[in-house]
């Protein structure tokens, strides 16, 4: 099986989605007989191994502003020139047309509860593409329970599956209140600061 990849996960420094998507992929080319081929439009740190490669585009265009508001238009016609069986988008948005049976991960729906947090363009593009292709896709990933809680409550469409992401972290033999100087008592969040987090839940159930 040959399977497109929205390379847009993998730019820049991972996030917790891009190292979601990294571990997942990873996961799947070492488990099952497949190929993936990721599309971006510019370099991108994806995973290493033998059945990955990365589809960029040519060289005179990479890195113009324009190429990466367009280079969606472009993947679709790529998948087919590849035989793509099926393409992943792995941050909720996948391209402007259709692009054989498309698999989507939903991360959140930060547009819907807390717009305020995100830009204009981040926020529009979100409102627009992520709930078209919510109806589109063939199938939808939640990466938690409570995600797809709030996809059925907002597309009245069924999570397909739950894949939870796991800790690649092995923080066995730190000691972190002797390396921080922390007291006895503390609580170690490495999310971001954004209200989705709802840290002060946190910080009153410890309480």
């Amino acid at each position: 099986m040959r399977i497109g990849v929205d390379g847009g996960v993998f730019h820049g420094p991972h996030s917790g989605v891009g190292i979601y998507n990294y571990y997942l992929l990873l996961s799947l080319v070492n488990n099952y007989n497949c190929q993936l081929i990721i599309y971006s439009y510019k370099e991108a740190g994806f995973p290493q191994h033998a059945n990955i490669t990365l589809k960029l585009p040519p060289r005179f265009m990479l890195g113009s502003l324009l190429l990466s508001n367009i280079w969606r238009l472009f993947v679709p016609a790529f998948c087919f020139l590849d035989r793509v069986d099926v393409f992943f988008a792995g941050n909720g948005l996948s391209n402007f047309f259709q692009c054989k049976k498309t698999i989507l991960v939903v991360h959140d729906f930060v547009y819907r509860f807390y717009p305020e947090t995100m830009s204009i363009k981040g926020l529009w593009a979100r409102r627009l593409m992520q709930s078209f292709w919510m109806k589109r896709a063939e199938a939808v990933i939640c990466n938690s329970n409570a995600t797809a809680s709030d996809l059925w409550k907002i597309s009245q469409r069924a999570a397909d599956a739950v894949i939870k992401p796991y800790s690649q972290l092995d923080a066995s033999g730190i000691n972190y209140p002797q390396v921080a100087g922390l007291p006895d008592g503390y609580m170690l969040v490495v999310g971001t600061l954004e209200p989705r987090k709802n840290l002060a839940a946190l910080v009153r159930a410890y309480d």
